[in-house]
């Protein structure tokens, strides 16, 4: 079987999902490590990302899925994320290093459990238990325990995981960022 782009998806599928380019500092592979161990759960793993280097990400993402059989579908650069994110079971965000993480905070909005890389900007919207997990995202047995967790054990509600987001949407930015631009001005008035 190829484990790779083939997948047919069946009703009781788990989907996770990783929005983001494919390159060493979005660090699929990460999650393909974990994956790997994971032989009573129908799932597949959705990376939606156009490669940005010429350095093989693609191909070594690809030859690591089927040399595991990790089930892998690279959807490449997407302008339906909301659809897809709506039809997922969880996010990860495996960042080796990220500034906010638009992805991660959108994945979130649409409901969606999130398990990411405990680093600055990922860890400013993971609150542990209530919409996802911060883990060590190179520790392939702990990110592999969150994922069953996610999966089988942790029943979430998407209403609450779309609400933790609520202070990132755009009216809450343009509140601040106005009441920010107006202090500065008065202080020069």
């Amino acid at each position: 079987r190829d484990y790779v782009q083939n997948i047919v998806p069946r009703a009781n599928m788990k989907i996770i999902v990783s929005v983001g380019e494919l390159s060493n500092r979005k660090n699929h592979i990460a999650v393909l490590k974990a994956l790997k161990h994971i032989s009573d759960i129908d799932y597949c793993y959705i990376i939606c990302g156009r490669e940005m280097t010429n350095k093989g990400t693609k191909k070594i993402l690809e030859k690591y899925a089927s040399e595991n059989k990790v089930n892998l579908l690279l959807l490449g650069q997407r302008n339906d994320l909301p659809e897809i994110l709506n039809c997922c079971d969880l996010g990860i965000i495996p960042s080796i290093r990220e500034g906010l993480g638009l992805s991660g905070i959108e994945t979130l909005a649409c409901g969606v459990p999130l398990i990411g890389n405990n680093v600055q900007g990922i860890k400013d919207y993971i609150v542990e238990d209530l919409n996802g997990y911060l883990v060590n995202i190179n520790d392939e047995n702990q990110l592999y325990k969150k994922i069953l967790h996610c999966l089988t054990g942790k029943k979430w509600e998407r209403n609450v995981i779309s609400n933790t987001v609520r202070k990132f949407s755009k009216e809450t930015c343009i509140k601040e960022m106005t009441a920010i631009y107006s202090d500065i001005l008065n202080t020069f008035m």
